[in-house]
């Protein structure tokens, strides 16, 4: 029998396959509702407003209900670290805490941004990179070029260069973008080894006097010869006066945990990635189900790569990444016919 942690979390494998069903359930239904319904509505009203998926975080004491996800559309005016500004479609103007936006679907200003984010969506990345840093200078307001700003960084990230998608998030960061793009930042979650030239840039990263270059650097450099010196920033970091920052600096200081305490500690930091903006759970769920699976709970690490793929097709290369090791993983457990099914069923499922 397989037990997590001391206090018997999940008891025995018949409980570890109800918690992976339930949670591979609810990311299947959680994707389902709230990206086709906004696909569907800001379809509908594309030529003329902007679509904005937000949330209300539960009352306080509230442990049964979680955030309350709603959808508006209007004219947006205003979108960076503080709050979205939004002129609805009944006259109002509402002011939204950026950090309960999970996502925009803009009414972009010119074609010529909108044709930079259909190639993105339609993963051709080589030729979304000089479109969008063109579109990024044609005119459009200062929230939308963040935007395309997000999708640049995606895009060199999802070419393999990490480097130069590191230097790009820092001149985003530099303009105080919305909590949710940082969902895009190229932090490793995962045991990947940077190459000699990131290596370099981490070093140049973590001695920098700017947060965000530190953390970054931090992040690249905590599994090897600066691993001291990079644990050291993120705990200064984990202080950083940008709440977003700290988050995340004290999410990187995890990955140093011993995997036999990680199983202890898994429960707890399952909850607390789930109380995260929507898009910034993507790297702690990466950590997490790369974590089980080198302890052996492969079954439970399924259950989290599926999460990625349900619900982060948006980040393709990172969702790629964990369609395979949903693959590799149903081969290893015995299950080819899951595996095949697995494949039909992401050949038929509709891009972001």
């Amino acid at each position: 029998m397989n037990r997590i942690g001391q206090h018997g979390v999940f008891r025995g494998e018949q409980h570890c396959l109800v918690v992976l069903c339930l949670t591979v359930a609810v990311a299947v239904l959680l994707d389902a509702t709230t990206s086709s319904s906004i696909r569907a509505q800001s379809q509908s009203t594309s030529e003329s407003t902007d679509a904005i998926l937000f949330h209300r975080p539960p009352r306080t004491g509230d442990v049964w209900n979680g955030p309350q996800h709603r959808q508006i559309h209007g004219n947006v005016s205003r979108f960076d670290a503080e709050v979205l500004t939004v002129a609805t479609e009944d006259g109002q103007v509402r002011n939204l805490a950026s950090d309960q936006v999970d996502r925009v679907v803009p009414r972009w200003a010119n074609e010529q941004a909108a044709h930079a984010r259909r190639l993105v969506q339609q993963r051709q990345f080589r030729a979304a990179i000089p479109a969008l840093e063109q579109a990024v200078r044609s005119g459009i307001p200062r929230w939308q070029q963040r935007l395309l700003i997000a999708d640049l960084v995606r895009s060199v990230a999802s070419i393999g260069k990490t480097r130069s998608a590191g230097t790009l998030f820092l001149n985003l960061a530099a303009s105080h973008p919305p909590p949710a793009l940082y969902a895009d930042m190229p932090l490793c979650w995962t045991t990947q080894e940077p190459d000699v030239t990131l290596r370099d840039a981490a070093r140049q990263w973590l001695a920098s006097d700017d947060p965000h270059a530190q953390l970054l650097g931090a992040s690249w450099l905590l599994s090897g010869a600066s691993r001291g010196e990079a644990e050291a920033g993120l705990r200064r970091l984990e202080s950083s006066s940008v709440e977003i920052v700290a988050q995340l600096a004290r999410w990187q200081r995890r990955r140093l945990t011993p995997p036999p305490e990680s199983l202890e500690r898994m429960p707890t930091w399952m909850a607390e990635r789930d109380a995260l903006l929507g898009p910034l759970q993507l790297g702690p769920t990466e950590f997490m189900a790369e974590r089980l699976a080198q302890t052996g709970q492969i079954e439970l690490a399924v259950g989290q790569w599926m999460r990625i793929v349900t619900q982060h097709q948006d980040r393709y290369h990172r969702w790629q990444a964990a369609v395979e090791q949903v693959e590799s993983a149903l081969q290893r457990l015995g299950n080819p016919e899951q595996a095949e099914r697995f494949q039909a069923w992401i050949d038929q499922a509709p891009q972001f």
